[in-house]
């Protein structure tokens, strides 16, 4: 039976993609022992919620996941996918994670998109659905899809730190260059079938966010004004005047302001 220094699987993507080869090389080979995380209750709370996250998935939002199932990549024998379940309505697999109160789809997506494009490589699909618990809010899930270009760049990162391994070579130097062409592909991402944008350079969107820095600070400035002048007026005034403006109370206890001078 194969272990896990026999392949990459998606979690080793996330650590090739962040720069911790050396570690990773030296768990492939045995010379360090993997992280122990027996007692790490982060780590074992996910595990132990993982049936029941995909269980609530099923029940209340119609995946019809099945059970976690292993992948090989059909022509790279090295790269390995085990997922959490593959949703067959959905023509994918689903990847569940329990994480603090925090988190958000933008974490998720920083933290685990280098997993879901191995997964999707390894699957050939080109995209997974990613459902996380954040503390103890209810699942929020959401379609991953990886551009074509991070999982291009993620394959040859791959496939040279399995290199290292493959000749026991340390990888001493990290290839940066490439390390950082990937994760500006990764800005390509696709959710829910929507993208960003960089409006960077779009002189337009440079002028109106001038603009509506400069009027949020005005409005934010008015209506502190407008809060702190009603606190002035009293219960018992009927009308508060000065300084330009009036302020006058209604039968029903509302105040009304205008400027002085204008009309009633």
């Amino acid at each position: 039976m194969a272990t896990r220094s026999d392949f990459i699987g998606g979690s080793d993507a996330n650590r090739i993609l962040k720069g911790d080869w050396l570690p990773l090389y030296e768990e492939k080979l045995g010379i360090r022992e993997p992280e122990n995380l027996i007692a790490n209750f982060p780590v074992q709370l996910g595990i132990h919620t993982e049936r029941f996250h995909l269980d609530w998935l099923n029940k209340y939002h119609g995946f019809e996941i099945g059970k976690p199932q292993r992948f090989v990549h059909p022509h790279v024998a090295w790269m390995v996918a085990h997922v959490d379940g593959v949703c067959e309505v959905r023509k994918t697999f689903v990847d569940t994670k329990h994480s603090n109160g925090r988190a958000s789809r933008e974490t998720m997506i920083e933290w685990y998109q280098a997993q879901i494009a191995h997964y999707c490589m390894v699957m050939n699909v080109d995209h997974g659905w990613v459902s996380f618990i954040a503390g103890n809010a209810a699942p929020e899930f959401f379609k991953l899809t990886p551009a074509p270009e991070y999982k291009r760049q993620l394959f040859e990162l791959e496939k040279a730190f399995w290199w290292h391994v493959q000749h026991q070579v340390p990888p001493d130097i990290l290839p940066a260059k490439k390390l950082q062409e990937a994760r500006d592909a990764a800005a390509a991402v696709l959710v829910d079938d929507m993208r960003t944008v960089d409006m960077t350079g779009n002189n337009q969107w440079a002028s109106l966010v001038l603009d509506y820095l400069d009027y949020e600070t005005g409005a934010k400035r008015f209506e502190a004004a407008k809060a702190g002048l009603k606190k002035l007026v009293e219960p018992d005034v009927r009308l508060a005047k000065g300084y330009g403006i009036a302020i006058k109370r209604s039968k029903n206890g509302a105040l009304t302001f205008k400027k002085e001078g204008d009309d009633d």
